[in-house]
């Protein structure tokens, strides 16, 4: 079918983001000097915003009630190319937006805008913010693209956009050595991995004779069992998993996760950490949900569950060894991806001890619900912790912990708010982070795993040492002579922080509308509306 003037304004956030970076690249260009950098910034934050208030309009569009007053969600729209009648056999949907894409966009765009008004004071002593802008603006972009995609080859070229965007923000202080040895080394890790997806996206083709996500799940599904056609599909299932897993941080594929974020600059760390990282998780979902069903392949869902685990456990031994504050953040990250993949992983699973299948797709939707409430979790906390270890950097000069002991003392607002977050991560209540764990933990609990229930919470309980390590140390320990010539943070960066902390307040007191939101993009994806 023809795409109409209304159809168009459902992209217009992805139009918003990508057409700001062209026009913010070409200003870049012309603007120079620290008034250029700011206004540059400034024109980011705009393009930025604008696109997050058109997903929130997405958001009211798409939302309907039913007769019983329930709110609900529908697709939005599925626009073929080339235009036309859809044929099963061949054809391709190029965008596809419903509930959990409009979820992940607006878990993309809002932390990118934070960022984007952080950078204003943090990136001030660097050169080329006509490029760093740019960059971060096609590095959501990508991310809302990948999100929207309604086949894997549209999926696939976002994807790269997103990879080689992210690979330059890295690298950015390319006249330092950390730079750019971590960035070739996410680099080299991922390409690998999109090396895989992309003979994985082959094979199905070759399995199914289209690229349109929906139609592959149908199509796969009417394989014989035990056949050549089926093995290919099994070997399929373990490259997507390590392709997608690379980019997700599953361990042991995320080697390349504690050089690169300690190393790029911390508004880049906050967004590979609070949302790059979920691309690779969302795929892991979509993708599996549509294509692979756990009727047909019963156990890739235990097996993801089980990478999950080991993800959690090496993340939080690793981080209890750390002395840098932002490598220490990075394997929190390992741990905090290993709670949103098990929940995801319980989606996937066929629970075959289980006889009632009203409690089975409970079990699921409740599960996914608490992943997808925790990468939002995520986002805001992690996101707000990066920043705030980019301010004592900005103005301590280190990121080792020992000459960060007492900074609390100098800058106390910035220290309230990392403490907060430390602690939503960490789980407690009443912040956002308790309520997503429980819900992981809560659907683990019905499903019977109790042996699984155990290792979360332990994990929890590991998370809350080395939080509360950081927080002794940055408060209550003696200042170090670096910290006593530190200065306040700038209120350009402080906005971004506080802002964020409010919202992990605000959410963890008043839940329930975001959860209600989750639970249905939970259920979209579980095909349970």
């Amino acid at each position: 079918m023809s795409v109409g003037l209304v159809e168009w304004i459902y992209l217009l956030p992805l139009v918003l983001i990508l057409g700001g970076a062209l026009i913010v690249g070409l200003l870049g260009k012309v603007l120079k000097g620290r008034r250029g950098d700011v206004a540059v910034g400034i024109i980011t934050a705009v393009f930025m915003l604008l696109a997050l208030l058109s997903v929130v309009n997405l958001f009211y569009i798409v939302m309907a009630v039913n007769s019983s007053g329930i709110a609900t969600w529908t697709p939005l729209s599925i626009w073929y190319w080339p235009p036309g009648a859809f044929d099963a056999a061949t054809g391709a949907a190029l965008i596809y937006i419903d509930v959990l894409a409009v979820y992940m966009s607006v878990v993309f765009i809002f932390l990118g805008l934070f960022v984007a008004i952080y950078s204003i004071k943090y990136m001030e002593h660097d050169d080329g913010m006509g490029l760093y802008y740019p960059l971060l603006l096609t590095l959501v972009g990508s991310m809302v693209g990948v999100v929207f995609a309604g086949d894997f080859l549209t999926l696939f070229i976002f994807w790269e956009a997103m990879s080689v965007s992210s690979y330059a923000l890295v690298a950015f202080r390319k006249d330092k050595t950390e730079p750019v040895e971590a960035g070739l080394k996410y680099f080299l890790l991922s390409a690998f991995g999109s090396t895989l997806i992309l003979f994985s996206m082959s094979y199905l083709y070759g399995l199914t004779r289209t690229l349109n996500l929906a139609q592959i799940g149908v199509n796969l599904a009417l394989i014989p069992a035990g056949g050549p056609a089926m093995n290919i599909a099994t070997i399929t299932i373990m490259g997507l998993v390590i392709g997608f897993g690379i980019k997700a941080a599953i361990a042991p594929l995320c080697t390349w996760l504690p050089d690169a974020h300690p190393a790029a600059p911390s508004g880049i760390s906050a967004m590979l950490s609070g949302v790059v990282i979920m691309t690779g998780a969302y795929a892991i979902l979509r993708l599996f949900l549509l294509f692979f069903s756990p009727a047909i392949f019963p156990l890739y869902g235990y097996i993801l569950s089980w990478f999950a685990i080991i993800t959690m456990i090496y993340g939080n031994l690793m981080a209890l060894t750390q002395k840098d504050i932002k490598r220490l953040l990075a394997y929190s990250t390992i741990t905090n991806v290993g709670y949103i993949i098990f929940g995801f992983a319980v989606g996937m699973m066929p629970l075959t001890h289980i006889t009632d299948p009203t409690v089975v797709d409970f079990i699921r939707y409740l599960s996914v619900t608490g992943s997808l409430f925790h990468i939002t979790a995520h986002m805001l906390s992690k996101g707000m912790l990066f920043l705030c270890a980019g301010v004592f950097l900005h103005e301590v000069g280190t990121r080792d912990l020992d000459k960060l002991r007492g900074i609390g003392r100098k800058m106390p607002i910035t220290m309230v708010c990392f403490a907060i977050g430390a602690l939503s991560l960490a789980g407690v209540p009443p912040l956002i982070g308790f309520f997503s764990k429980f819900f992981i933990i809560w659907g683990s609990v019905v499903a019977g795993w109790y042996l699984a229930t155990a290792i979360l919470l332990l994990s929890s309980a590991f998370s809350v040492v080395y939080y509360l390590r950081m927080i002794q140390i940055l408060v209550f320990a003696e200042p170090s002579p670096e910290v006593r010539k530190a200065q306040r943070a700038s209120p350009t960066m402080l906005f971004s922080i506080v802002v964020l902390t409010i919202f992990i307040v605000g959410i963890g007191i008043f839940p329930e509308f975001f959860l209600r939101v989750a639970e249905l993009a939970a259920k979209a994806v579980l095909g349970l509306l």
